[in-house]
């Protein structure tokens, strides 16, 4: 007989299991896969939320401020590596500019702290190692804002989702060579092309219709039939 049935033994199932060994309670832990964080928290990006995002008032918003002031201290007694470096969301249009102040309002009502909106100077000291944005940056004439995803910060419009966790079923399929900002006369940057789907299956199929393109490419299929030639000699 148990007092407590904890469904799911993901990051927050877990540690509320850990929470409740405290006391003098059974608890179980029902978990369908073969282990646990074998969900969601397998393949997220390890970052804790800080609460500026989610609606104001609600449970998410208190539960992403508390779990962020309770973060360091769960590290230092699991000895889990943690490091606060921050998150920034990036606003590079002028129209946008109303969106970033709603977004800095909402955290401030959800009693996030420290957050700041930077100017054209502070993003540049901020980047000062990083020539390339710093082109970018000087190049922008509103307010700046960036994202960090862990222990990566870009500038960014803001978060396309809200953890790297919620991208299950996804390829990396190829490498190419790009110029920067599109200047053949830039150095040569690589451009990573991936693809992102809601489930396996539509994965898998997505796949098999790339591979049954390739051998309907007219390129390969015009050699083959003899329909044309490619010469050497030709332009």
């Amino acid at each position: 007989m148990y007092d407590i049935i904890i469904i799911g033994a993901g990051v927050t199932g877990s540690s509320i299991a850990r929470e409740l060994s405290r006391y003098n309670v059974n608890v179980c832990v029902l978990e369908k896969q073969e282990d646990v964080c074998e969900g969601t928290s397998k393949a997220n990006s390890a970052i804790v939320h800080a609460g500026f995002d989610a609606a104001e008032g609600s449970l998410m918003a208190k539960m992403n401020v508390r779990g962020n002031e309770l973060m360091g201290q769960l590290a230092e007694d699991l000895e889990i590596p943690f490091k606060r470096n921050g998150a920034m969301v990036v606003c590079i249009h002028k129209e946008a500019i109303d969106g970033l102040q709603d977004l800095y309002n909402r955290g401030i009502a959800n009693g996030v702290k420290e957050l700041r909106i930077l100017s054209k100077e502070e993003a540049l000291k901020r980047f000062a190692n990083n020539p390339d944005k710093v082109e970018l940056i000087k190049d922008i004439n509103e307010d700046i804002t960036t994202f960090t995803q862990g222990k990566f910060t870009d500038l960014c419009r803001g978060p396309h989702l809200l953890a790297t966790g919620q991208i299950k079923h996804f390829k990396l399929l190829n490498l190419a060579g790009a110029y920067w900002r599109g200047d053949s006369k830039n150095k040569m940057l690589v451009r990573i092309y991936g693809t992102s789907w809601f489930t396996s299956e539509d994965l898998q199929k997505h796949l098999t219709d790339l591979e049954e393109r390739k051998k309907r490419d007219h390129r390969i299929l015009g050699r083959q039939l003899g329909l044309f030639m490619l010469s050497e000699y030709g332009p």
